[in-house]
């Protein structure tokens, strides 16, 4: 089974960006997402494809656009209209690569749609609050468990694993 997984940095508001462009370029988050997402498949709406694909080559890109003549940065990438065929060809790349887990990167647009979709969130939380015009969506932070928690200089990074229905019940039955 392929594990469907978010990564997102933002600041503590649930910032993600402000005119289409990431505001958290820090070594130790890019790090992180590089070593991640080597070689796997990464889903991503346009305009986080235009904001990272420069710094990011390492991975296969599915880009979510209604831009069908969109020409991509990298030569790793498909170009899809719907989250639902994205994660169809993201799930055969991991499956033919040799891959157990996709990503998705992003933006406000992907990150709403794969959240009921993902059983993982990858969260790098910067101490600082911006001028900002896009967010990371609201969640129900009760479904998720904090898995680890490790702070940097700059940002806390979390590990989020959505909680099973079985493990919900559980709970609640104590």
């Amino acid at each position: 089974m392929i594990t469907k997984s978010i990564i997102a940095s933002c600041d503590q508001k649930r910032c993600i960006g402000k005119d289409s462009d990431l505001l958290f370029r820090d070594r130790d988050s890019l790090e992180r997402f590089k070593n991640l997402t080597i070689g796997c498949p990464v889903i991503m709406g346009r305009q986080t494809h235009e904001s990272i694909s420069k710094i990011f080559l390492d991975c296969t890109s599915v880009i979510v656009t209604q831009n069908r003549d969109y020409v991509p940065f990298s030569t790793l990438s498909y170009i899809v209209e719907s989250l639902t065929t994205a994660v169809s060809i993201a799930e055969d790349i991991a499956v033919h690569d040799g891959f157990d887990e996709i990503y998705f990167v992003g933006d406000k647009q992907v990150y709403s749609q794969a959240l009921s979709l993902c059983s993982r969130m990858y969260i790098s939380e910067f101490k600082n609050d911006l001028d900002e015009d896009m967010f990371f969506p609201e969640f129900e932070k009760n479904q998720w468990k904090e898995v680890v928690m490790f702070p940097y200089e700059t940002h806390i990074f979390r590990l989020l694993e959505k909680i099973s229905e079985e493990q919900s019940h559980q709970g609640k039955n104590k």
